[in-house]
């Protein structure tokens, strides 16, 4: 909620830089201590304002641990329409940045954005030879869905990025005839879904499926998809955490039964017996382990790919 982001020598107990007027941004794991040093962006950052993302490489030989890259100009990229306040991620196995737009909120008075969902991929090399243009560029406006949600839970992992759309809970809607027939007014519409997308960059194709409107995230391999859904817990229905294949939307594993509707849970998980405090859900680095976090302060982790029966 703030606009800087702050990298900070723990051991030091110091600040060491601080890049401001960061609206946006995305980071991922790189080993800065190896012989060679790595060419691709580690950190990116959108800015409002200019309409900007500036990609920065991490380096180890400069006092201030990140450098900046290369600037790209969403105004020269030649899109579609200029995104604002998108998600960002980057590949941590492949020199790529991956930007999700979803349209503008709903407007009184104004009709319904049209054609407004936009996935766009850069490389990230510190010697790309056109820096402005997209590696791939997607308009999912096939998916109807998508129409008026906006993406969270971005990303990319080789050629592959899955993201998690949320409708927007309002809707311009024409006015009736019997009110006068123009104009558009806003409407409250229930939400029950939101939507996963699966972007396969080598054939630039795109696939939705939907899931409960409930808290959710995507594993960093791009394999699976988590969601705890609570619904009826109010009449004393248990929910459920469920894993998803992100290729697919098959659910590969859950926890309790889902089919059960009532009754304490069993097993290693009994703190939560209560899933509807469950606020967070977040997957390892290495994606073997889904861990959530309630509103009490506790957490849970399970073991997914042993769950699943998965070899290593």
């Amino acid at each position: 909620f703030g606009r800087s982001i702050d990298i900070y020598d723990w051991v030091k107990k110091k600040s060491l830089q601080c890049i401001a007027d960061a609206d946006r941004w995305a980071a991922t794991r790189v080993e800065i201590f190896s012989n060679s040093q790595d060419s691709r962006a580690s950190l990116a950052v959108y800015r409002g304002d200019e309409d900007a993302v500036e990609l920065y490489v991490a380096n180890r030989e400069k006092k201030k641990p990140f450098m900046s890259l290369r600037e790209i100009n969403l105004k020269e990229c030649g899109l579609p329409f200029v995104p604002k306040y998108p998600e960002l991620t980057l590949s941590a196995t492949s020199p790529l940045m991956v930007l999700a737009a979803g349209p503008r909120p709903a407007i009184a008075g104004h009709p319904p954005p049209e054609k407004e969902t936009l996935l766009v991929a850069w490389e990230t090399q510190i010697d790309a030879m056109t820096p402005q243009k997209p590696y791939r560029l997607a308009q999912p406006w096939q998916h109807k869905e998508l129409d008026t949600a906006i993406p969270c839970d971005l990303v990319c992992h080789g050629g592959i990025a899955v993201s998690i759309w949320i409708p927007a809970s309002f809707r311009a809607a024409p006015v009736p005839a019997s009110r006068g027939g123009t104009g558009y007014n806003l409407v409250r519409v229930e939400v029950p879904l939101r939507y996963v997308l699966l972007w396969d960059l080598a054939t630039n194709s795109t696939r939705t499926f939907p899931i409960p409107n409930c808290t959710s995230c995507v594993s960093p391999d791009c394999r699976y998809v988590a969601y705890c859904d609570t619904t009826g817990s109010e009449i004393g229905a248990r929910g459920t955490i469920a894993v998803l294949d992100a290729a697919t939307g098959e659910e590969v594993w859950s926890w309790p039964d889902k089919n059960a509707t009532s009754g304490p849970l069993r097993g290693n998980m009994t703190q939560f017996d209560d899933l509807s405090t469950i606020t967070e859900l977040a997957f390892s680095p290495d994606s073997r382990f889904l861990v959530a976090g309630n509103s009490k302060g506790v957490m849970g982790v399970y073991d997914v790919r042993e769950a699943i029966g998965e070899p290593f």
